[in-house]
């Protein structure tokens, strides 16, 4: 299932975005994987690659259309 979660509530997407792996992650969005999903924490694939500093996953999850204002449990974008 391409949108089932972990222990954490991370999404397949979510997990490959963490790990900056761009090619997995631009697989999934084509296959249909939701960018707005969210693990516990509040933190969207584009959030946890943003703060895992992996730019390519970034420009491909924001090309795809996630949205860059998307806030977290805390509130940060």
């Amino acid at each position: 299932n391409i949108e089932s979660k972990d222990e954490v509530g991370a999404t397949p997407l979510i997990s490959a975005a963490f790990r900056g792996y761009t090619d997995i992650a631009r697989m999934l969005v084509e296959k249909g994987a939701r960018l707005e999903e969210k693990e516990m924490l509040g933190r969207t694939a584009l959030c946890v690659a943003a703060e895992g500093g992996h730019k390519d996953c970034v420009r491909l999850l924001a090309d795809k259309g996630a949205r860059l204002e998307e806030k977290d449990n805390q509130g940060r974008t």
